[in-house]
């Protein structure tokens, strides 16, 4: 896929996404008409916030915040490129897909061979195998994240980052999301990442 072609997958992302997000606004509309909100809290000073408010902004996640459960596990004696694609098909909602493509597939994997096997099932992917950190920026912010390899050739799924930190689920180890420095990241990332191209869930509502 070229450069060309993964700017088109990202604009016709960016399109579905717009789309999307407003049935999530219209939704969480209608959810507060049936939600009752506390009358007792006094109104925030301006700029401020209660206390509890902001531990809660404080505390709330910077990742891609998927149940352990569906966080696929490496499997076959070294699948991680598998577990990683079933991942993010698990995050996207492809449950039934996911399921079919970790019983199909299995051993080492390399990035030709994989996207030739993503287009025969006709999903929908992009990626870089040329170290584009861009590219790796975008999946995040698009709240796609990304399976992104070592150099020792163990393939991880990147599932969010901030200013300071990048944050994985390492299919070795699937219960904890694992944090690295984004610099240390940087220079240990084997230069390849491929992402699912579809409707990724919103992010969750705050707690009143």
């Amino acid at each position: 896929m070229s450069n060309s072609e993964k700017s088109v997958a990202f604009v016709f992302l960016g399109v579905l996404l717009l789309a999307g997000s407003g049935m999530a606004i219209e939704a969480q509309k209608e959810a507060g008409k049936q939600r009752s909100i506390p009358t007792d809290r006094p109104p925030c000073p301006p700029s401020e916030c209660p206390s509890e408010l902001q531990e809660l902004v404080e505390a709330s996640v910077p990742y891609l915040d998927l149940p352990p459960q569906f966080r696929v596990k490496n499997y076959a004696g070294g699948s991680c490129v598998h577990a990683a694609t079933g991942t993010l098909l698990y995050w996207q909602g492809f449950d039934e897909l996911a399921r079919w493509w970790t019983s199909s597939y299995s051993g080492g994997e390399y990035s030709q061979r994989l996207h030739r096997r993503l287009d025969a099932a006709g999903i929908r992917y992009a990626f870089t195998t040329e170290g584009d950190w861009e590219f790796v920026e975008r999946c995040v912010g698009l709240r796609l994240g990304c399976a992104v390899n070592w150099p020792s050739g163990h393939m991880v799924t990147l599932v969010g980052m901030d200013e300071q930190n990048v944050y994985l689920i390492d299919n070795n180890s699937t219960h904890a999301i694992a944090t690295r420095s984004k610099q240390q990241f940087k220079r240990e990332w084997g230069g390849w990442a491929t992402t699912i191209v579809y409707t990724p869930p919103p992010p969750p509502p705050y707690a009143l």
